[in-house]
């Protein structure tokens, strides 16, 4: 086994650690209405837990960044997806969630799918990066995310949060794929990539594909926020999880030309399966609920 995919399940571990962390720090907020992004950034900057687990969350991400320059995008981001299932489980444990047989039954699902992709033979196989299909891809994903970010601030019928999770997974995915851009392009110009590198930290930074990162990164993390403060993280974190790794698994074929073998096509199936299963439980579990008079 390759001891990168190893790691990737150690870092989705540590980042719903940072989840829960975030989530947890939420709990001071009292808010029912949709909060002012102003009120919410002066709570946060406040919050010594908020900033443990944004801390958490920033070095992970550095460490995923270097696995990614590695690993397939396919392989590495079905791994990831394992982070919902630990967040569910913390969430459980530390948080007082509770789950349906449904939740269960799909982070049952989730598990089995993800042991199959840390066997899998050949976790490196990508091709260059097909720049068009790139751009193609962030057109359209932006023009999703002001949709709906327009459309959750005007109509009133709908929870917001959800619309706010999708966003928050749309920018993500394109995150994640520009991860892998970016390494792809300084590996060519120089030969290779390290984080502990610092050509290679300073030709990150440079490269055109790091202003679109900058921009996906922030919407994506504004829009999870905003998701937190007022939605269950069982939720918000499932419609998350699902969109970002649809995104840059499907990436991996058609920007990256990466192999997909029957056993990982099952694989990533079963996984975005079992997500989905818990998903819609964890909807219909909230629709459920009463809400207060």
């Amino acid at each position: 086994m390759n001891p990168y995919v190893l790691v990737a399940l150690l870092c989705s571990f540590l980042f719903a650690v940072g989840a829960i962390l975030c989530k947890y720090s939420m709990r001071k907020l009292k808010t029912d209405v949709h909060p002012d992004i102003f009120e919410l950034a002066w709570f946060l900057v406040r919050n010594r837990i908020w900033f443990l687990g944004v801390f958490i969350s920033l070095v992970t991400n550095v460490v995923v960044l270097q696995i990614q320059s590695v690993l397939d995008l396919s392989v590495i981001h079905s791994i990831l997806t394992s982070t919902y299932i630990f967040t569910l489980l913390l969430g459980y444990l530390f948080l007082d969630e509770e789950l349906t047989p449904g939740q269960w039954f799909g982070t049952l699902t989730v598990i089995v799918g993800t042991t199959a992709i840390l066997f899998i033979g050949e976790p490196i196989t990508g091709t260059e990066t097909r720049i068009g299909n790139l751009m193609l891809l962030s057109i359209l994903s932006m023009s999703i995310i002001s949709s709906l970010l327009l459309f959750a601030k005007t109509c009133e019928r709908i929870n917001y949060e959800i619309t706010y999770a999708i966003s928050a997974g749309i920018a993500f995915g394109n995150c994640q794929v520009y991860v892998k851009a970016s390494t792809n392009m300084i590996e060519d110009q120089t030969g290779s990539f390290s984080v502990l590198s610092l050509q290679s930290i300073s030709e990150f930074l440079n490269i055109w594909p790091s202003l679109a990162l900058i921009l996906f990164s922030v919407t994506g993390f504004l829009c999870m926020h905003i998701s937190f403060s007022h939605g269950k993280i069982s939720i918000c974190v499932a419609l998350l999880a699902v969109i970002s790794r649809t995104i840059s698994t499907s990436s991996g074929y058609y920007i990256y030309g990466e192999n997909f073998p029957p056993v990982k096509i099952l694989s990533i199936l079963i996984i975005l399966t079992g997500v989905l299963i818990i998903t819609l439980t964890s909807l219909k579990k909230e629709e459920r609920i009463p809400s207060p008079a």
